[in-house]
């Protein structure tokens, strides 16, 4: 009975301290989606290009709109997709702190929930996105899973599982990152104990299992009704607005030896992409094929050297110095059993972070998910037992209140800067007004509005509500020249609906309308040079700083 109610104030603990995390973000992020990525798979999911209800999200699972469509069909204008991501954010942290508190007594269990709430959730409740949840589910799923593998608890392992999938559902990339991790644990469990279980045996085969089976079941779902050509578009759209891994000076030159021109490159860079005839998709791979004669290999004698310059540059984040603490831990207040363990975890992050150098992804979203991998890898190997003394104990408790205070000071007072600098700088400059924009291109719902990618990110931050879903069918005449969503088939059928069939080729219809480029591009040269046609440009209105922009056919002499 003593048993039962310790659990369940452990519990009520857990709970109490992930719902202030939870108030605090809402306080600190109001509406606002930490990814825009977000925002415009929401829009995707609710029909805003088109008004049907769409699971091709791309970067997170179809599974996740299956499992969001009966919440929408009972209450359409609650945003469930960022509800979720929060929900799974709160979930997994209060089963880290539960599980701290059961393992390690409530003092030094209520000390590490603390540690691990301040300095490393803020990552993830201040920056809610797919890429944090994947993360953070995936080194919840490897926590539980290495204590049930160790402990020979069934339920921690259907509970690991379901973390685990939750995890390849939110990002599948994010998943194999933890991998590593998770055969660390298991191996060195194994070296412990000299044999394993058969009850982790089938937990492994089910997570694989399932990793495969998800894999699947979304990648059928790009197979047909022209979705085939939206998925294959991502890469080689991503080639070119992603990053850069070859000599751009000699690439240029090439496409002007060719003759197919070096300011078509300049357009992809600033990702200019909707033009179906010249960055159709097999044009965009021929481009590829020559960009790889320019390819720059790897140093893998200074990777080394790059990897802790990478490691260095987290040393601003909180979960960097509650892995450091844990180490300390491990090395000056346990009885020492452990002391290899920190050495091995800082092994484990370069695993990760090598692949990220590699791919240039080497960004916060990312990071935060690899050290919480490995935060969670230390914490595993703390155990009450091993605190030699109660002096010890004690100074090693004050000393993880010392350091969350440090966060906590530190964290408001970046938060405080940040939203001094946003309305300094919103005072400073005259700003587009995307209201007075969207009601006009609401009212002209036969024109369709093209905007440039950083306008169309713009756009998005500026309307943006993550606890209201997206009005089916508000986006459907208001279009990027190259975000990820292009080539959509929802998007494609509603250019077709108005006319347009390739929107860059047909700017100069009617009903065709441009948003200036705060970065000055234009398509009057891109048109000349393709199309052998000369525009000009009239300026209708502006929206704050924002110019309405009208190509026209220049009459001929």
């Amino acid at each position: 009975m003593k048993l039962k109610t310790s659990l369940k104030k452990d519990l009520f603990i857990a709970i109490a301290l992930n719902l202030t995390m939870v108030l605090l973000s809402i306080f600190v992020c109001g509406k606002h989606y930490s990814s825009l990525d977000d925002y415009f798979m929401h829009s995707v999911l609710t029909g805003a290009y088109g008004s049907e209800y769409d699971v091709h999200t791309f970067f997170v699972n179809a599974m996740y709109g299956y499992l969001l469509k009966p919440f929408y069909m009972l209450f359409p204008t609650v945003g469930w997709y960022s509800f979720f991501e929060t929900l799974a954010v709160f979930i997994s942290f209060t089963a880290i702190c539960y599980v701290l508190l059961k393992r390690c007594g409530r003092k030094l269990g209520l000390a590490l929930s603390v540690l691990v709430l301040v300095c490393v959730s803020p990552d993830f409740y201040f920056h809610v996105a797919f890429t944090q949840c994947a993360g953070v589910m995936t080194a919840t799923g490897i926590f539980l899973f290495a204590i049930g593998n160790e402990e020979r608890r069934i339920r921690y392992l259907v509970i690991a599982c379901l973390f685990l999938a939750g995890g390849v559902i939110f990002r599948d990339a994010m998943f194999l990152l933890g991998m590593p991790t998770l055969v660390a644990l298991m191996f060195f469990s194994f070296i412990r104990t000299k044999r394993i279980w058969k009850g982790t045996l089938i937990a492994l085969l089910a997570v694989l299992c399932t990793y495969q089976g998800l894999k699947e079941f979304n990648a059928a779902h790009f197979k047909s009704d022209g979705y085939d050509y939206y998925a294959a578009y991502q890469g080689v759209r991503s080639y070119f607005g992603d990053g850069a891994f070859f000599d751009a000076d000699g690439f240029s030159a090439e496409l002007d030896e060719r003759g197919i021109g070096s300011r078509n490159y300049r357009y992809l860079r600033a990702w200019y992409f909707y033009d179906n005839n010249v960055f159709h998709l097999d044009s965009m791979r021929n481009l590829i094929k020559i960009a790889e004669r320019y390819h720059y290999e790897p140093n893998y004698v200074k990777m080394p050297v790059a990897i802790l310059k990478a490691i260095a540059d987290s040393l601003l984040s909180g979960s960097t110095w509650c892995w450091a603490l844990a180490c300390l831990a491990l090395i000056f207040f346990s009885n020492r059993k452990n002391w290899w363990v920190p050495w091995f975890s800082f092994a484990l992050i370069g695993i990760p972070y090598t692949y990220l150098l590699l791919v240039n992804r080497v960004v916060g979203h990312v990071t935060s998910g690899v050290w919480a991998f490995v935060v969670l890898f230390t914490l595993f190997f703390i155990n009450k037992e091993d605190i030699l003394e109660k002096k010890q104990a004690k100074r090693f408790i004050q000393i993880i209140y010392l350091i969350c205070l440090a966060c906590v000071v530190i964290i408001a007072t970046n938060i405080a800067f940040d939203k001094i600098s946003k309305a300094s700088s919103i005072e400073a400059k005259k700003q587009p007004d995307w209201a007075g924009f969207m009601q006009y291109a609401n009212k002209h719902p036969n024109d369709v509005f093209l905007l440039p990618f950083s306008r169309y990110k713009d756009m998005a931050k500026a309307i943006e509500n993550t606890h209201k879903a997206i009005v089916p069918g508000s986006l459907d005449n208001i279009h990027s020249t190259g975000y990820w969503n292009i080539h959509l088939p929802a998007i494609d059928k509603e250019l077709k609906k108005h006319g347009v069939t390739n929107i860059f080729r047909d700017i100069k219809k009617e009903n065709v309308y441009v948003i200036g480029d705060d970065m000055g591009m234009s398509f009057v040269p891109f048109y000349i040079e393709h199309y052998h046609e000369k525009l000009s440009i009239d300026t209708l209105r502006h929206f704050g700083d924002m110019p309405l922009l009208k190509y026209h056919l220049e009459e001929q002499q």
